[in-house]
């Protein structure tokens, strides 16, 4: 299976004692490591975090 941007939203909002916006979650989750498992070159990668969860 693939690891795609709503997957990483959930491991970064399960890992989350509160709510975060976009930029702080693409933050979090770099910050994790988890931008090097998505396979994905974007230059504007929360923006498509966001198109992705608000689907």
């Amino acid at each position: 299976m693939t690891f795609g941007f709503i997957d990483f939203a959930k491991e970064v909002l399960e890992a989350s004692d509160r709510p975060l916006s976009l930029e702080e979650m693409w933050a979090a989750g770099c910050k994790r490591g988890l931008d090097g498992k998505l396979g994905s070159s974007g230059k504007t990668p929360v923006r498509t975090v966001k198109g992705d969860y608000l689907l």
